[in-house]
């Protein structure tokens, strides 16, 4: 049982819980989510933190090939006003990562031509992402680096975590 394992009863010990009679932890159940594209979200501009905009990269599939840098995603800058789309870069994407019912795990896979050169968001949904995110940044109390994927279903928000390390102007 992973509750008497060594490493967790270290980890109690080292930060003084007790070990009681019956396991008290949580545990999360999640939703696969099955996504058609995904990327990070910056709440304020990693380059440009006084700039008032938000900066989203983008690609299809799932955000693995984003946040592992297996690809150029798509970059979009969004007020954080007004959520207005102030530019879009639309990157030449080779590959995506994919997780299917079927695959039993991600996959890298080529694009098509037609999909290389394609916008992954519609300003739509960078707005929607950019309003999502403020939202969050608003109840976590700081600026967020947010995860996050359209599936057929729509929106999902992945994990939110504080920016780190941003840049001084």
């Amino acid at each position: 049982m992973s509750y008497l394992s060594d490493r967790s009863l270290r980890y109690r010990a080292g930060r003084g819980i007790p070990l009681g009679p019956v396991p008290s932890f949580g545990v999360i159940v999640q939703v696969q989510v099955f996504s058609q594209k995904a990327g990070v979200l910056f709440t304020v501009h990693p380059l440009e933190p006084s700039g008032g905009t938000c900066y989203i990269e983008a690609n299809f599939g799932t955000g693995e090939s984003v946040v592992g840098g297996l690809t150029t995603p798509d970059a979009v800058t969004v007020s954080r006003s007004n959520a207005d789309v102030v530019e879009i870069h639309v990157a030449t994407k080779r590959r995506m990562t994919s997780v299917s019912p079927e695959s039993g795990g991600s996959r890298i896979v080529e694009l098509a031509d037609g999909r290389k050169d394609a916008p992954v968001l519609t300003g739509l949904e960078a707005q929607r992402i950019a309003r999502m995110g403020l939202r969050i940044e608003d109840l976590l109390s700081g600026p967020q680096d947010v995860e996050w994927a359209f599936d057929s279903d729509g929106l999902w928000i992945l994990q939110s975590r504080p920016i780190t390390g941003l840049a001084r102007e």
